[in-house]
């Protein structure tokens, strides 16, 4: 794949072209290779024997593409629905054969069918999750690994945890790589204190604290992913706080319980001063104090260890650069990654 630097520069970093047409796409398929029907006329899915990814071709004009194009769904004399002049796209991951979908257009990448197709894309053997356990029964071990020639060091270069936790998708990544790294405690601390001292987080809605109707069409996907994610693991304590504080001191007290005190059950790594300090300021204040500063040295401390430790790792790993286990990465986080680093990718960047 190329990996061209575009003239124009950000302080984000050079624009790569990643055109996908320029990519390998096999020039013809193999006769043994086996063709499986998507239901969108002509198109038929088949995975390249070298990189083991899944590709379509069309049977009439031989076109291959990485992604098939949802709106020829239309063309079916048994699908109805509006006319579309979208470029809404269904890809295959390569190591989970799960479908998600692109639109350059719309700027989005999730893994729900998008809704204007629901009735009609939504109805397709080939669309259901028996495909997927059909296609991995008879997978063969090749796996895909690519990173369209970005390495993990220049993503870190250019976005930070920051920008991470502001993204639904990153965020829920992040929270997955730190529930297999048991290390969830640490986003959970900064989390709770961030609400503690302004009332809210960007994260929050993240985290599980606002809840959305989740039949709700423009639910993002991020965000219901990783509430279903909390509650099956050591965050159902949620932020700690499940009888809700009379008071700010009340409040606090939870929070150096749950995070702070030794032995706690979701205790963060924080340097014996601070705790002493945090502990005393606690101690000496009363029902009118305002302690909305109190942990702001702890939750420093907690962020320069996720910058340090765990963010970089995160990284590694979701670029297929190295493996934990009880993590994978997927085309959906990579292209994310890519994307807010301001590379070029092929599901989210137009020509």
């Amino acid at each position: 794949m190329s990996s061209k630097k575009s003239s124009k520069s950000s302080s984000k970093g050079s624009k790569r072209n990643l055109d996908p047409e320029l990519e390998s796409i096999p020039t013809k398929v193999e006769k043994k290779g086996k063709a499986v029907i998507t239901g969108i006329p002509y198109w038929y899915e088949y995975v390249d024997e070298t990189s083991g990814r899944p590709f379509f071709r069309h049977k009439l004009s031989k076109e291959r593409r990485w992604g098939i194009p949802l709106r020829d769904v239309l063309k079916h004399p048994l699908m109805k629905g509006p006319p579309g002049e979208d470029d809404w796209e269904c890809h295959v991951d390569p190591k989970t054969f799960r479908r998600f979908y692109s639109s350059k257009m719309y700027k989005k990448l999730q893994w729900k069918v998008p809704h204007l197709y629901s009735t009609t894309v939504g109805k397709l053997p080939f669309f259901k999750d028996e495909y997927v356990k059909q296609r991995l029964a008879e997978r063969n071990r090749k796996i895909i690994e690519r990173n369209d020639g970005v390495t993990a060091r220049e993503i870190i270069k250019n976005i930070t945890l920051l920008d991470a936790l502001d993204n639904n998708t990153t965020c829920a990544a992040f929270h997955r790589f730190l529930v297999a790294s048991y290390a969830e405690e640490n986003l959970l601390f900064c989390g709770a204190v961030e609400i503690f001292e302004k009332g809210e987080w960007k994260g929050m809605k993240v985290l599980g604290v606002e809840m959305k109707n989740a039949l709700d069409a423009d639910l993002d996907e991020g965000t219901d992913m990783l509430q279903k994610q909390l509650a099956a693991t050591r965050a159902s304590f949620r932020l700690g706080l499940e009888v809700k504080p009379k008071s700010m001191k009340d409040e606090a007290k939870i929070i150096y319980d749950k995070f702070v005190k030794a032995d706690s059950d979701l205790w963060v790594c924080v340097s014996e001063e601070i705790k002493s300090e945090i502990e005393k300021a606690i101690e000496e204040s009363d029902d009118t104090t305002d302690l909305r500063s109190v942990f702001e040295t702890a939750k420093t401390q907690v962020y320069d260890n996720m910058i340090e430790e765990l963010f970089p790792r995160f990284i590694t790993l979701a670029l297929d650069e190295d493996e934990l286990t009880g993590f994978t990465s997927d085309e959906i986080l990579r292209a994310t990654l890519l994307d807010m680093a301001g590379f070029k990718n092929e599901y989210l960047s137009r020509d």
